[in-house]
């Protein structure tokens, strides 16, 4: 068992003050304090929470007089579990975790944006999520309009696919916009089809 002076160590005591903070939204900062003179080094230690889930984990070892970590490649707006294992020689360890959520930012575009005719008076749209960040994705924004028409029409969804309420003219072109929407209004680009409504049948 390691000696530190006269004393004999064991396991380290936990790191104390250990918080997360997002400093981009693909990466976080970590920092803590410490006094024990056990610890030989630390693991930093961090998952994605996601459906009650923590996957994937990764980690990194660091030496015992750091008091900070940079993560990177993190996905944006995600929350992730952040640890810290205060490890001592003989292997014998302590732990920390802490919650970070990394910076907001804005959704990417919607994909895979098509349009179906129901009858006369109704459509329907679907989508994919975002393949860039798509946990920004709060909700999407469907709007539709004519060339002649000084009006638009929007809703807003928490699903990928989404019918029209309100009745459209019959063999009528409308361009029908789709863009997801993140938190703090922010917005993606929009994505934007054409589509001919059917014949109205007497």
């Amino acid at each position: 068992m390691p000696l530190i002076g006269n004393n004999i160590c064991t396991a380290p005591e936990a790191v104390a003050d250990l918080s997360v903070d997002a400093t981009s939204s693909s990466s976080l900062h970590v920092d803590w304090n410490t006094s024990s003179s056990c610890t030989q080094r630390f693991t930093v230690s961090w998952c994605a929470v996601q459906e009650g889930r923590t996957d994937p984990c990764y980690s990194r070892d660091v030496a015992a007089d750091t008091t900070e970590f940079e993560i990177s490649g993190v996905s944006g707006c995600t929350n992730y579990l952040v640890s810290v294992l205060a490890v001592g020689g003989t292997g014998a360890h302590s732990s920390s975790s802490a919650l970070g959520l990394t910076g907001v930012t804005v959704p990417g575009s919607v994909e895979d944006l098509d349009a179906f005719v129901v009858d006369s008076d109704h459509f329907v749209v679907q989508w994919s999520p975002p393949v860039d960040n798509p946990n920004c994705a709060m909700a999407y924004s469907v709007c539709y309009t004519t060339e002649r028409s000084k009006y638009e029409v929007c809703d807003n969804t928490h699903y990928t696919t989404w019918g029209n309420t309100l009745m459209v003219e019959a063999c009528t072109n409308y361009s029908i916009t789709v863009a997801a929407l993140g938190e703090t209004s922010s917005r993606s680009g929009n994505y934007t089809v054409t589509l001919l409504t059917g014949k109205e049948y007497l």
